[in-house]
């Protein structure tokens, strides 16, 4: 039986007819030459590794807090909504759940905040930091039969990844780093696709 798998992502996630129809998607994309579903990291990934693919929930642009670009509200589309209220019950029972985010926070400039585990409030999601801590407690609860992954993209700084590393840690949650990952604008090119799936095969 093949093994199963669910994502959380953003616009490295995406292709047009695999996501939510009200999400933004980046993929296809003729500027980075992935053109055909079979081109993109999540579905290399599932054929090669013989993986059944549950829930794609990626939405171009999201950030992890909800705080979008220019600082506007970005509750609609971030990853503490998403994961909390569109993500579907059946994604709860992969075998395997990726979380691939934090650059549109980066790329954003959303503030960045202070790691913190409780009493956690509306204006705390709205930093990366406590939004992050959000994030892995709610994965982690409802996701206990997922082996959980974070993919950590190679162009995010340490101040980035070091919250990530932090929280992941306090949770239990293992880390994928990715390296030298081939872009055009910021986005995986066809063989920067096939780069993130080989390396995350490397580690589930």
């Amino acid at each position: 039986m093949k093994r199963t798998i669910s994502i959380l992502g953003d616009s490295y996630s995406t292709f047009s007819g695999y996501n939510n129809k009200k999400y933004d998607v980046w993929y296809p994309n003729e500027e980075q030459g992935v053109i055909s579903v079979e081109e993109t990291w999540w579905k290399k990934l599932c054929d090669d590794e013989c993986l059944n693919l549950l829930e794609n929930n990626s939405y171009s642009g999201s950030t992890i807090c909800n705080t979008g670009y220019d600082g506007v509200d970005s509750s609609f589309s971030s990853y503490v909504t998403r994961i909390t209220k569109e993500m579907s019950e059946k994604s709860q029972e992969s075998d395997i759940f990726l979380i691939f985010g934090g650059t549109n926070d980066f790329w954003s400039g959303a503030p960045i905040g202070e790691i913190k585990y409780n009493d956690l409030s509306e204006f705390d999601l709205k930093q990366f930091a406590p939004a992050f801590c959000y994030l892995m407690e709610f994965a982690t609860n409802k996701y206990k039969k997922s082996a959980i992954y974070v993919i950590e993209n190679d162009i995010l700084p340490d101040y980035i990844t070091s919250i990530m590393d932090e929280v992941c840690n306090h949770f239990g949650v293992k880390v994928i780093k990715l390296e030298n990952i081939d872009k055009i604008n910021g986005h995986p090119t066809k063989v920067g696709m096939a780069e993130i799936s080989k390396q995350i095969a490397d580690k589930i």
